[in-house]
């Protein structure tokens, strides 16, 4: 069986991806040759769209920015694995006909990376006639998708059938992370920060932390990468005085994430304000993944998918609120898990947990099940 991954994301084709998606992309295609499944990438586009493409491309007429045009291998695929791009485009819709007429057999499955995501578009007027588009065109998706992939629970997306997964990562490339010797407890994130990262309410636990002289156990706050939320995280650091207890590091790359986070910190903070997608939202980053994969204790809010149904002493779960993060609490915790073990075997021990979990050949595995069973009735 051959397939192609066809995409958006332009990083998917770089050697060495420096962000989560462009990971997660390559990590998939690598699962499926693991698992004797030919598959290789497509990439729609050749460059990331300018300023006036991202204007024009608001006006269905001007299209969506990408090439959509059916190559000679795809007319003799086996399957194309489409990871749902900005949006469902006229584009797209014509591109899957064509499938259809010239490759009847080829099966058709659609990743939608976050379910359900309209809300993503209202952050701005500027995605507003994205939105528009979107809901025009998907509802024809059912005439030609097979199965949609996705990582939460619903049974169908559309009206196509649904197919589940987790994320995951590719552990090979992932080692545990080294360890500091440092009293002061060092908390990391790496995002492009957005609303529901939360990041605003652990801030605001740190400063009321800072501001109780009986709190003698120093703490600080590693965060890594840039987003829409950057600006206000800065802003509300320097308007509560955090300076000295907060670093923003920037992007980093696979290798500075090891060097000057991973290794530097003891605790991975996940999504703390995912409750502001929906009060049952849940998360499935690769961020916790890599938190796991690194060895590191884990700080979330509201639901991780990857500990679900699953006793994980070294993962601490906040209440989905507004309310700023008990820091003193998180303190406690962190003391509690080193009375009995280690740092070196704590991380081990989250390590063994990530080698369970969340390496592809676990989490894909229904994908790449669904794939082999088609073999027998393909012509």
């Amino acid at each position: 069986m051959k397939g192609i991954y066809v995409t958006d994301i332009l990083e998917a084709t770089e050697a060495v991806p420096t962000t989560g998606v462009g990971k997660k992309i390559q990590g998939q295609i690598k699962a499926l040759k693991d698992s004797s499944i030919e598959c290789t990438l497509h990439c729609l586009r050749t460059r990331e769209n300018s300023f006036a493409q991202k204007i024009l491309i608001r006006f269905a007429v001007f299209g969506d920015g990408l090439d959509w045009t059916v190559t000679d291998e795809m007319r003799g695929a086996d399957f194309l694995y489409i990871r749902r791009p900005c949006f469902c485009s006229h584009g797209m819709i014509r591109f899957l006909r064509e499938i259809r007429k010239v490759n009847p057999t080829c099966r058709l499955l659609l990743e939608i990376p976050t379910y359900p995501y309209d809300s993503e578009y209202k952050t701005s007027l500027f995605w507003i006639p994205l939105l528009w588009q979107e809901r025009y065109w998907r509802r024809k998706l059912k005439k030609y998708i097979d199965k949609t992939v996705i990582l939460c629970n619903d049974q169908e997306v559309f009206g196509i059938p649904a197919i589940h997964i987790k994320n995951g990562v590719d552990l090979s490339q992932l080692p545990v992370k080294k360890q500091n010797k440092s009293d002061c407890i060092n908390l990391c994130c790496a995002a492009q920060f957005a609303t529901w990262h939360g990041i605003d309410r652990l801030l605001l636990g740190l400063a009321e932390y800072e501001s109780n002289r009986e709190n003698k156990r120093k703490v600080h706050l590693y965060l890594a990468g840039e987003g829409p939320q950057s600006a206000e995280l800065r802003k509300i650091a320097e308007m509560r005085h955090l300076q000295n207890v907060v670093t923003f590091c920037g992007r980093l790359n696979s290798d500075q994430l090891y060097e000057q986070l991973y290794d530097q910190c003891d605790i991975g903070v996940e999504c703390l304000g995912n409750f502001r997608h929906g009060p049952d939202a849940l998360s499935s980053s690769l961020k916790s993944r890599e938190y796991l994969a690194a060895g590191l204790p884990i700080l979330f809010a509201g639901r991780l998918d990857v500990i679900e149904d699953e006793q994980a002493d070294f993962c601490l779960q906040i209440p989905s609120d507004e309310s700023s993060v008990d820091v003193a609490s998180l303190v406690s915790f962190y003391e509690k898990l080193l009375q009995n073990e280690t740092k070196e075997q704590l991380s081990a021990r989250i390590r063994l947990y990530a080698e369970r979990h969340v390496g592809w050949d676990r989490t894909f595995k229904t994908v790449i099940q669904w794939l082999k069973e088609q073999t027998d009735q393909i012509p």
